[in-house]
């Protein structure tokens, strides 16, 4: 079943606001891949269309601090709905966006060090991890401005541990992309990183907001 049927069956509306807020338990998680497929599968193939003036994000549209920490929250929690433990550096804990503490949806106060061991330094300044049974799933860097190198830096880290390594951006800053992902640093790892525009995060968040809100009306 295609992702575009979750918001079919939701009733999904352009002003639709998340009232509440309860991350799916083993079983909802279960639930959401079987009948939408593996998160990878998911989260690879979900696709929005940019090409016109309505489907603008309105991250895109808000200065660098602002939007960074915008996108932050929304990865935040869109990996507590899911399931996963979650971790931004502590300097960014205390940041507010949407009128939301991101300390509120940050499960982690520092890196687990079971797989990874104690030199942490570089992943520890990663944007936002989703984290399972302690082993690093999916990681994320926000990139408003043109900063990519940094960001591509600290994911890299991760490849070792198979991450799957992303980076959040404006649409425009696609090309930027290729050419930092076809650089002789970057270019031999260039199956791990993935890019996804702001606009594409905040439809997979509120995707996964809206099935939260339908699993918990049927299953109390």
């Amino acid at each position: 079943m295609p992702i575009s049927d979750l918001n079919e069956m939701a009733g999904y509306r352009d002003n639709f606001v998340v009232q509440g807020f309860m991350p799916l338990n083993d079983e909802g998680t279960q639930r959401f891949l079987e009948k939408f497929g593996t998160l990878d599968a998911i989260i690879e193939n979900y696709k929005i269309e940019e090409h016109d003036e309505e489907t603008t994000s309105d991250i895109e549209k808000e200065n660098a601090i602002t939007a960074h920490v915008e996108a932050e929250l929304l990865l935040l929690k869109t990996g507590r709905l899911l399931g996963y433990d979650t971790y931004t550096p502590a300097n960014d804990r205390s940041k507010e966006a949407f009128g939301e503490k991101m300390q509120d949806y940050c499960t982690l106060d520092a890196i687990p060090t079971r797989f990874l061991g104690d030199n942490v330094k570089i992943i520890s300044q990663i944007d936002v991890i989703w984290f399972q049974d302690d082993i690093p799933k999916y990681a994320f860097e926000v990139e408003h401005s043109t900063k990519f190198n940094s960001g591509f830096t600290r994911l890299l880290q991760l490849h070792p541990m198979g991450t799957r390594l992303t980076i959040i951006s404006s649409s425009k800053n696609y090309p930027l992309f290729e050419k930092y992902i076809d650089s002789a640093a970057f270019y031999k790892h260039k199956k791990n990183f993935f890019f996804k525009t702001y606009k594409q995060l905040e439809m997979f968040f509120k995707s996964v907001s809206e099935f939260e809100k339908i699993r918990e009306a049927f299953l109390g």
